[in-house]
């Protein structure tokens, strides 16, 4: 005989109505944003493994229109052959081995391209015409974000002033590469007393050893 005071309970019945859509909606919404974060990972992912195992070829694209593969170049140090890239532009132009000869990376190569109008022309062309992208590191010295902003006097243009890169030999090594390759029959004039006194006036604390002569091009 059942207790008055006792209740019978169905324990498969639910003693009132529950709204479950609002606890729903939420674990929608939870597992749409779970799966979203794993998907964005995982393109992540593919992203920078296809890029840093893309094909070497495809990697060095846009420099192979300045440079050239060499596997087999004599080092004159040490007489034994090394692998790198030669520059055809300045080849062309008549510039030693030793000058046009690179074995660093792709940074190394751009560095050389941005030194030189010329080289920069003939990258820039040949990457358009080809499809290829410009890497920003081979833009020209003078157009990259390394000079300081002033304001224009008239019409309030802003105008890039580059900073004045401080001296040095190979500073100077590089400039005179750059003349000999854009001026013809150039390599007498690195060796002649008014252009070398010319130099020594500009730099005071330089000497005459301190600049190359033509044998060293």
């Amino acid at each position: 005989m059942e207790d008055a005071g006792d209740v019978d309970i169905n324990p498969f019945e639910p003693t009132e109505e529950v709204d479950s859509s609002d606890s729903s909606d939420e674990d929608a919404e939870a597992n749409y944003t779970s799966i979203k974060a794993l998907g964005d990972t995982d393109c992540k992912v593919c992203y920078f493994f296809n890029l840093k195992y893309r094909p070497k070829t495809e990697r060095t694209a846009d420099v192979r229109t300045v440079f050239t593969a060499d596997s087999n170049h004599l080092n004159l140090d040490t007489g034994k052959p090394e692998k790198g890239h030669l520059c055809m532009l300045c080849k062309k132009a008549g510039i030693a081995a030793r000058h046009t000869f690179f074995t660093g990376g792709v940074s190394t190569l751009c560095t050389h391209i941005s030194h030189y109008k010329d080289h920069f022309k003939v990258y820039k062309e040949q990457c358009e015409m080809l499809g290829i992208p410009v890497y920003q590191h081979a833009t020209l010295k003078s157009q990259q974000n390394t000079g300081l902003m002033c304001q224009g006097t008239l019409d309030s243009i802003i105008t890039n002033q580059p900073h004045s890169l401080p001296f040095t030999q190979a500073g100077l090594l590089d400039y005179i590469i750059e003349l000999v390759v854009s001026v013809d029959n150039v390599f007498q004039l690195v060796d002649r007393h008014p252009f070398r006194q010319l130099l020594m006036y500009i730099h005071p604390s330089l000497e005459d050893k301190d600049i190359p002569h033509r044998t060293k091009l």
